[in-house]
């Protein structure tokens, strides 16, 4: 592949990328009507590229919203609870208090620790997530193109992925974050002042602690106040990487690999604790080695920011000389664009 954008030029319609983003631009919540809608366009999509019924794999799972919900209010509800109290005792120093602190920060560590202790396997629906969240059912659509001369049993495997459910919330991304960041900092000086205050009788360090806990109840409420219910089409998160599968999809349907396995996959439920790829790693997982796997995930590929960057993410599983390789594609791809 010496030229990409040639490569991209050939094989690829920009006009068919733009209506396959347009077509599935609408509010796709999990669980949702909308979302539902979509699942049965993604396996007409399929079908329309080439693919039969029997090529293309639909799978239900039901899932708890409790570990993306529910466990964060309460623990915006918990934090501001103990804030208010760590707020109050700061005006008092008798060794009730310091108990009383020590006792709260107990408790409320123990709490924390084995709630998300269950975030290890969020999919499973165990009795917190089943008695304390809401079930919701979604699926996994996916087709799988087998290597072309070997068994595709002993044959690597790459994925290719997108999520077909739409995000929705009260505040943008970047607001959701500075809050996020604001409780984080706040939470660990007031956590240090608290503790000093708790063998110490300084009154500077009494009011850092009050200003912190002030500082992290106003972040607990406004946090509190993060709903979902605004009519956001999905068209970056995650119509357009949707739509990068589906070519894909044709691409590999005309163009088989020799040693690999191309999935081209278009998962459920992604914004409430990415519950469709769990489920599809839990049910495929034996079928890929380590070294033999590989991994493109597309997400919000056009965004709008500092000189309209477009980003990869790298995290593991791609050997060195791989990713470089993978890296100078992309970026002589980006620098023609």
């Amino acid at each position: 592949m010496k030229d990409p954008q040639l490569f991209a030029d050939k094989y690829f319609d920009e006009d068919i990328l733009i209506n396959h983003v347009k077509h599935f631009s609408y509010p796709r919540l999990s669980g949702s009507e909308g979302e539902k809608k979509a699942i049965r366009e993604v396996v007409e999509t399929f079908k329309n590229i080439g693919f039969n019924d029997n090529e293309i794999t639909t799978e239900s799972f039901i899932f708890s919203d409790f570990y993306s919900t529910t466990l964060i209010k309460f623990i915006m509800m918990l934090s501001l609870f103990n804030m208010f109290l760590f707020f109050v005792f700061t005006y008092f120093h008798t060794i009730l208090n310091t108990v009383l602190d020590l006792v709260l920060i107990s408790i409320s560590g123990i709490l924390v620790y084995f709630l998300l202790k269950g975030l290890k396997y969020p999919e499973e629906t165990a009795f917190v997530a089943k008695y304390f969240g809401k079930l919701i059912e979604s699926k996994n659509v996916f087709i799988k193109v087998p290597a072309k001369e070997i068994n595709p049993n002993k044959a690597g495997n790459i994925i290719f992925s997108a999520h077909i459910d739409s995000k929705s919330q009260a505040y943008s991304t970047t607001i959701r974050v500075f809050f996020y960041k604001v409780w984080l900092y706040a939470g660990f000086f007031a956590a240090i002042f608290i503790l000093i205050d708790i063998i110490t009788d300084i009154e500077w360090i009494k009011i850092a602690a009050r200003i912190a806990t002030v500082v992290i109840m106003i972040d607990n409420i406004v946090l509190l106040l993060l709903t979902t219910g605004n009519k956001s089409s999905g068209a970056l998160d995650n119509a357009c990487g949707m739509t990068c599968v589906f070519e894909i999809a044709r691409y590999f349907r005309e163009h088989q690999l020799n040693n690999y396995n191309v999935w081209c996959c278009q998962f459920g439920a992604e914004e409430l604790g990415t519950m469709g790829s769990r489920n599809f790693c839990k049910i495929y997982e034996d079928q890929f080695v380590v070294g033999k796997i590989f991994q493109f995930n597309f997400e919000m590929l056009g965004i709008k920011g500092v000189k309209h960057k477009v980003q990869m993410m790298e995290k593991y599983g791609i050997p060195n000389k791989y990713l470089s390789y993978f890296n100078k594609i992309f970026k002589t791809s980006c620098r023609k664009r």
